[in-house]
C-alpha cells in the first residue's frame, strides 16, 4: 500500500508567528509543536514563551477538537506581546484554519 504524503496548510506571515504548519490527519487527537529559536532569546524568555502558547493551547482544545497537526514557529516580536495579543493572534490562525479545513472537507465531498 502505497502511503499518501500528508496534506499540509502553511498561514504564511502572520504578526507575532515566523510561519504555522497543519497537518490534517485521519486521528482522534490535535497534536502541537511549538519551536522557539535562539534568536529570541535566552533560555528563560524561550521558556516563558512556550507557557504562553501551550497555555493558550489548552485553552483552545477545551472549545474545540480536531485531528490536525499543528507546528508554530514564534517571531522575535512575541516578547514584547501581552498575553491577551498572542492569544487573539493564535485564535485567528484557529478560525482560519477551521474555515480552509471546512473549505477542502466540502470540495472533497462534492468531487466524489
Amino acid at each position: 500500500m502505497i502511503r499518501r504524503p500528508p496534506r499540509s496548510t502553511l498561514f504564511p506571515y502572520p504578526t507575532l508567528f515566523r510561519s504555522v504548519y497543519v497537518y490534517y490527519h485521519e486521528g482522534e487527537q490535535a497534536r502541537f509543536g511549538i519551536a522557539v529559536t535562539k534568536r529570541i532569546g535566552n533560555a528563560v524568555v524561550r521558556n516563558r514563551t512556550k507557557r504562553r502558547l501551550r497555555e493558550i493551547i489548552r485553552k483552545h482544545l477545551q472549545t474545540r477538537d480536531g485531528s490536525y497537526d499543528m507546528v508554530i514557529v514564534a517571531r522575535n516580536s512575541i516578547i514584547n506581546s501581552t498575553f491577551q495579543e498572542i492569544e487573539k493572534e493564535l485564535f485567528s490562525i484557529f478560525n482560519r484554519m477551521e474555515k480552509s479545513r471546512l473549505n477542502h472537507s466540502f470540495r472533497s465531498e462534492r468531487t466524489k
